[in-house]
């Protein structure tokens, strides 16, 4: 028996709860007849400011995308998510989306572009924000710490 070994229920999913009626009408990307009812907790939450600095089409014949974004201003792991399923449906001609989040700084717009020469695992960490993942299969998966096994090397 291999613990190591993820199992399904394991992975993080994003749930339509997380999504608010008010998060919808904010973004004309999103179609409010999938999500669930706001719950009062969620009623501020919106779309934080972003800016797609690569598009790399990786493969035409099996639809796959991957989209490096910078995130400005105020952020949750909520927002980000957010922002996560509003470029899945942006881009939702593909059947394969990476997409991965980074601050806005100088650090992360490198590791958006592409140059990771010369920055370190620690301003990796603190710069890569999240990742997120989607496939007709295997659904929609969000990692809000895209980077923790980085220094297990």
């Amino acid at each position: 028996h291999d613990n190591n070994v993820l199992k399904p229920d394991s992975l993080k999913k994003i749930d339509y709860k997380d999504v608010t009626e008010q998060e919808v009408s904010n973004s004309d990307i999103l179609n409010d007849s999938i999500f669930d009812k706001p719950t009062e907790t969620e009623k501020n939450l919106v779309l934080p400011s972003y800016k797609i600095e690569r598009l790399e089409e990786v493969s035409k014949a099996f639809g796959q995308i991957k989209i490096y974004a910078t995130v400005e201003g105020n952020y949750s792991n909520k927002s980000l998510k957010l922002l996560c399923k509003s470029l899945n449906k942006k881009y939702s001609s593909y059947s394969n989306i990476l997409i991965c989040l980074y601050t806005s700084d100088s650090i992360g717009k490198k590791l958006a572009i592409g140059n990771s020469d010369k920055i370190g695992t620690k301003m990796i960490q603190e710069a890569w924000l999240a990742m997120y993942t989607f496939n007709s299969v295997e659904g929609e998966y969000f990692d809000e710490n895209p980077t923790q096994y980085l220094s297990v090397y």
